[in-house]
């Protein structure tokens, strides 16, 4: 029951200090505390009001207006979108995964497809997205990641008609692209020769060879790809491997150096590891030399006979070429297992060693998108003087000079 306080003396107490008193009863202060006006449930009615007023006007601005392309496969229908854009007359565009790209008008009606399946220029497979050029009417679309491409943008005009394309380098950062070549090919194919054209005129620092010796007891207790890995480029890098990791399926069972089930395993999974490096922003390219028998057979041949060339001659090479056909049919084996339209084999003849370095350096300059660099403008300066140096005896060339 509620005690209301009734003595003089505690009355002037709370009086004087303008509290309750802190000996009242318990349950004379709750009391109190009930008497309180709740401000919550007046307030949560303004809300449930403000969010119906609020509901209202959003429904009047986002009323259903129509259904387009309804699931199917035929023109007109859309088989799972994985893109949409629209242009400045209101024309909408809309990429699928059935490998094409219509268009609708304005109001919902097909207008044209193109770009219907396939890996060949103007194809597009498992179209990731559009976007289109309101200026111009252009229309760009990206292919989806899937085992049948790698990222590829590719522009067509407003009626659809192929114009051009290019790879995309997803994950590499400020727009630059990650590079990694491989070169690989039977004993004396000249892929050494090949590499250093390539890289003669370039920056070492930019362009890197990598030829890795055998492996030693630490590295063979590695997983095979691991001594790979640790030189793969970074973005704006170029790293060409001297054989890489296909020596797994070429000179190893060849020569006997792995078992069946190694190579097995290996062919099986490389794909796969590729596939992630092309998806991560590598742009791999794969070329495998070829020369016929009678010039494997000069070429071994002037090796022994010239001493300019006879450290390129291994006991190796010399068992390898009794063996050639061994690693025909091995090479035939691997391209048939790891050629994929993301990290396809390029394969080159290499009989006339000038040709097909020119070939292969302009096949790769193809492989990689660049701008030329404008011309330098920079003029010399003034010759320095010499303020009266003289260079002393000690710093003069002391080597004999025969030539």
């Amino acid at each position: 029951a509620y005690a209301d306080p009734s003595s003089e003396r505690e009355k002037e107490i709370e009086m004087k200090s303008h509290t309750p008193s802190l000996h009242r009863p318990t349950t004379q202060r709750f009391s109190t505390r009930r008497r309180r006006y709740n401000y919550w449930p007046a307030l949560a009615l303004v809300l449930l009001a403000a969010v119906m007023v609020w509901a209202g006007a959003a429904s009047a601005s986002c009323n259903f207006l129509m259904t387009l392309a309804s699931l199917g496969s035929a023109d007109g229908q859309v088989l799972t979108p994985r893109g949409i854009a629209t242009d400045s007359a209101g024309n909408v565009f809309v990429a699928d995964q059935n490998d094409r790209v219509q268009k609708f008008n304005s109001s919902g009606v097909f207008q044209f497809k193109f770009a219907t399946g396939g890996s060949s220029t103007g194809a597009v497979v498992a179209a990731f997205g559009v976007a289109v050029d309101k200026a111009s009417g252009n229309i760009y679309v990206t292919d989806g990641f899937t085992e049948r491409t790698s990222g590829i943008v590719q522009k067509f005009d407003s009626t659809g008609a192929f114009v051009t394309s290019w790879g995309t380098a997803p994950g590499s950062g400020n727009g630059q692209f990650i590079t990694g070549a491989g070169g690989v090919g039977v004993d004396s194919a000249g892929k050494g020769g090949t590499i250093r054209r390539i890289t003669e005129r370039t920056s070492p620092r930019v362009f890197k060879h990598i030829a890795l010796p055998a492996p030693d007891a630490r590295t063979k207790s590695q997983m095979y790809i691991q001594r790979y890995i640790a030189h793969f480029p970074s973005a704006g890098e170029v790293v060409i491997f001297d054989r890489s990791w296909y020596n797994r399926a070429g000179v190893e069972p060849v020569m006997g150096y792995c078992s069946t089930e190694d190579t097995r395993r290996f062919l099986e999974l490389v794909p796969f590891v590729e596939k992630a490096m092309v998806h991560d922003g590598i742009i791999l390219i794969k070329y495998f030399l070829n020369v016929s028998s009678e010039e494997q057979t000069r070429r071994l041949e002037s090796r022994i006979d010239d001493p300019r060339k006879v450290w390129k001659l291994s006991p190796t090479d010399l068992k390898s070429y009794r063996r050639r056909f061994d690693y025909l049919r091995a090479r035939d084996t691997m391209i048939a297992a790891t050629s994929s339209t993301w990290a396809p084999w390029h394969i080159v003849d290499n009989d006339d060693k000038k040709r097909g370095r020119l070939n292969i350096i302009t096949h790769l300059l193809g492989q990689i998108p660049y701008e030329p660099l404008a011309p330098l403008d920079a003029t010399m300066p003034e010759p320095p003087h010499d303020g009266g140096y003289a260079e002393p005896e000690s710093s003069r060339p002391n080597i004999p000079a025969p030539f």
